[in-house]
């Protein structure tokens, strides 16, 4: 009895001592941390490219199985549908580069020149008074004096706010570098996890067998499984859904002649892959688009796109989310607005399949704790 309550002591001891420590020492501790954290992000990213890529590999898989493959078919199925798959992302990833990148950048031009002309529109429609107001709100902010057309009004300003652009333009650099290594070396652990998933999956079962044991192994292959069904079919729905709704647009555009179709379809299309929200961060970069070739065109393309989302959202996708997370949209909705204030767009794309994950799981737990009582009240 009294070596219990002394281990009980020593342990208490022990867990104050590491709080202490912990209070004491926390700005080297949040440093180390940070390391491993900045260490592992390659390794988290290489996972989950992982994890997207297996999506279609997997169906070509599937396919080449249906066919009953020769034994030599069987044995290149891995590296056939590996390769299929690293090139049609590859080229997904180029088309759409390429049907956004040159059309905004025209459009960028095309705005700078339209400036001074959208500037005198708007100083004569809105006094010279309210344009003075605005133009002195922008050189208390920014430092910078703007002259009548909308320009800066000198040389001068512009050379003494040229030094803080060019750094801030040397660290883009430098990160983008930093960031584009990262991205390189979890490309490689994507593609080196696909080619010998299933050894990696045998080896985490024998871990788990060999030290929790057949129950609690069970239990833990039946939460992936849970996990893994409900963010497979939250992204293959969120891509038909975003499929769906660009192919809307760009017919609306093509249809009626609106310039920048397939860049605006194409970035309406790829926000829409974040929930409910997404629609409308592509909608007003589209608009941003439009407007640079005409401000009247940009309130009817808004007018007619926000229709276009408005039923989608009512025939399509509640469908396309219903099935994918099984959860009622008041959920959906709430983990958006959580997740998203945490951790802004990366949360809510984790955070709401996560949580569908969870409920299902929460459900059948109360599910089953409940069949008891129903059992022994029917008997």
């Amino acid at each position: 009895m009294q070596s219990v309550q002394l281990k009980q002591i020593l342990l208490l001891a022990a867990l104050v001592l590491v709080i202490c420590l912990t209070v004491l020492c926390w700005p080297e501790i949040s440093g180390f941390l940070g390391l491993v954290y900045t260490g592992f992000v390659p390794i988290i990213v290489g996972f989950a490219f992982a994890y997207i890529l297996n999506i279609p590999m997997h169906f070509i898989e599937r396919q080449i199985d249906r066919t009953n493959p020769s034994p030599r078919m069987q044995a290149l199925k891995r590296p056939l549908s590996l390769t299929l798959t690293i090139i049609g992302f590859i080229l997904t990833a180029g088309i759409i580069v390429l049907l956004i990148v040159p059309q905004f950048a025209e459009a960028i031009i095309l705005l700078q020149q339209h400036i001074p002309e959208y500037v005198d529109a708007l100083r004569g429609q809105l006094g010279s008074e309210f344009f003075d107001s605005i133009r002195g709100l922008i050189a208390s902010s920014t430092g910078i004096e703007m002259g009548a057309d909308g320009n800066p009004q000198n040389a001068i300003d512009v050379l003494s706010n040229a030094g803080g652009f060019i750094g801030g333009l040397v660290s883009g650099i430098a990160g983008f570098a930093s960031s584009a290594v990262s991205i390189v070396m979890s490309a490689l652990m994507s593609v080196a996890l696909l080619a010998e998933k299933e050894t990696f999956r045998s080896f985490g079962l024998n871990v788990s067998h060999t030290y929790l044991g057949e129950r609690r192994t069970q239990g833990i292959v039946h939460v992936l499984s849970v996990f893994d069904r409900t963010f497979h079919g939250f992204i293959v729905k969120q891509v038909a859904d975003a499929l769906v709704l660009g192919i809307l647009v760009a017919v609306f555009m093509l249809i009626f002649g609106l310039p920048y179709a397939s860049a605006v379809a194409t970035l309406v299309g790829l926000s829409a892959l974040i929930p409910l929200i997404g629609v409308y961060i592509g909608l007003a970069l589209g608009a941003l688009l439009v407007f640079a070739y005409s401000p009247i065109l940009t309130i009817a393309f808004a007018v007619v796109t926000f229709i276009l989302i408005q039923v989608e959202a009512s025939f399509i996708s509640p469908r396309i989310t219903e099935s994918a997370l099984g959860i009622p949209g008041i959920w959906v909705l709430i983990c958006i607005t959580a997740f998203g204030a945490i951790w802004g767009i990366l949360g809510i794309l984790v955070g709401v399949p996560t949580f569908a994950a969870l409920y299902h799981l929460l459900q059948e737990d109360i599910e089953k704790r409940s069949l008891p009582a129903r059992v022994t009240s029917e008997e």
